[in-house]
Formats: structure tokens, sequence, C-alpha cells
């Protein structure tokens, strides 16, 4: 039976993904601050993975142009650290009104270790939290949806844009 009062209902979201965060690095929210780290991560993204991530090619001076427009103060940016303080991870939803848009990158030699899957728990609690209903994926990435689907939430298919949206309530 679903709780007819909205706080408990996202309480018990929260608690259904409190698991995860015990077993992989921790995300942090990222700000203005980390605007070169972020440029770094995504320039050292191969071809495919900037594909998957924006949709189209991007080159350098774009990823950067793109970073320079990201807007910390409405938006929903959280990263995950080397011990050397290199930016391996990062999430970003862009926030307009009750959606997001998705885009999300973990560097090849940090995958299959559970940073994905915290930066998408971390990202949709937060989200959840702020009121986002529905998350896009403008690729539809199949590693996007999985893990949505791992955390529990519906995926609809899209046309042509969005490919995939998450539906978080």
């Amino acid at each position: 039976m679903e709780p007819t009062n909205s706080n408990i209902y996202v309480s018990d979201k929260l608690l259904r993904f409190e698991h995860v965060l015990r077993f992989c690095a921790h995300p942090v929210q990222i700000d203005e601050r980390h605007r070169s780290a972020i440029v770094s991560h995504l320039q050292a993204l191969n071809a495919d993975d900037r594909y998957e991530r924006f949709s189209i090619y991007m080159s350098d001076s774009a990823l950067a142009e793109h970073v320079s427009k990201i807007n910390f103060h409405r938006d929903i940016c959280l990263g995950i650290f080397e011990t050397d303080l290199r930016l391996v991870g990062i999430i970003h939803l862009c926030i307009h009104g009750k959606t997001a848009e998705l885009g999300a990158s973990v560097d090849r030699q940090y995958r299959y270790r559970g940073y994905a899957l915290n930066l998408f728990k971390v990202a949709f609690v937060e989200a959840i939290k702020r009121g986002i209903q529905e998350i896009h994926l403008a690729t539809g990435h199949p590693a996007a949806c999985q893990i949505a689907q791992q955390l529990g939430f519906k995926i609809r298919k899209g046309g042509s844009y969005p490919k995939a949206i998450i539906c978080l309530v």
C-alpha cells in the first residue's frame, strides 16, 4: 500500500538506496570551483563516450564551452574524486521545471566499481527532494537505463528526443 503522505513516500524512496553508499566512492556536490576538473574529465573521454554522453560528438573546445554554461545554482552536479583529487566520475542533471536532462560519465578505468550507480543514486535522491518528476536521456544509453531500473525506476521510451525518460514519480 502506497503512503498517502508524499513526504513519507520520498523518505521510503531514499531508504531504498541507502545500502549503495557503503560500497563505493561517495559523490560530492561540485560547483564553479570545479569547472577545470570537469573540462579535463570530459576531454579525456573518447569519441564513443562523448557521443553516448551528449548524443553528438563534441570537440575539446565545445566541451569547454558546455562546461562554462553549467548553472551550478539551478542544476544537480555531483562528482567522484580519486585520492589524487582527479575527477573520475560526474553526473549533471540540467533542471527545467519538473524535468531534468541527465549527463553522466565515469573514466574507463573506474567503470564496473559501482561509481555510476552511486552517482545516479545520489542525483536521483536530490532530484526527488527538489520535486523533479522525470529525467530525460538524450541517447537512451542502455547502461543509464539499466542503472535507473536497478534503482527501481520505470523507463519510458521516447521518440527522437529524448530516447528514454526515467519516471521518478
